[in-house]
C-alpha cells in the first residue's frame, strides 16, 4: 500500500504499510525505498494515528516513516483494540512530539 489518503480501511489481511518511497512511485516496485532520503510524514493532527479493529488477527508491517503529532489517551501511534492477536513489526519510524497518556507508542 502507497499510503495516500488520510485513512487507509483493511480488514482481515495480512498488511505491509510501507513510506519512504520516492513522490512518483507507483505499482509494485520497492527499489526506491529509503526512508531517509524519502521522508513520508503521518502527522496525526492532535489524534492516534494507527488503530486495529477488535478481533484483528492478521499480521501488520509498518515501516518508513516519520510519526509527529499523534495524541490520545492510549497509544498516541498504535492502539489495539481488545481481541487483537497477530504480529506487529515496527521498522524504520522516526517518532516526533507524540504524546499519549498511557502508552505512548504503542497501546494494547
Amino acid at each position: 500500500v502507497y499510503p495516500l489518503t488520510a485513512q487507509i480501511s483493511v480488514t482481515n489481511v495480512n498488511l505491509t504499510i510501507q513510506g519512504g518511497y520516492p513522490a512518483g512511485a507507483t505499482g509494485t516496485d520497492l527499489s526506491g525505498y529509503n526512508p531517509t532520503a524519502n521522508q513520508t510524514i503521518i502527522n496525526g493532527n492532535g489524534f492516534g494515528i494507527l488503530r486495529t479493529a477488535v478481533g484483528y488477527n492478521r499480521n501488520l508491517v509498518f515501516r518508513g516513516f516519520t510519526l509527529t503529532e499523534g495524541n490520545a489517551t492510549n497509544g498516541s501511534v498504535f492502539y489495539a483494540e481488545s481481541s487483537t492477536s497477530g504480529t506487529f513489526l515496527f521498522e524504520n519510524l522516526r517518532c516526533i512530539n507524540n504524546w499519549a497518556q498511557n502508552g505512548a507508542f504503542f497501546f494494547t
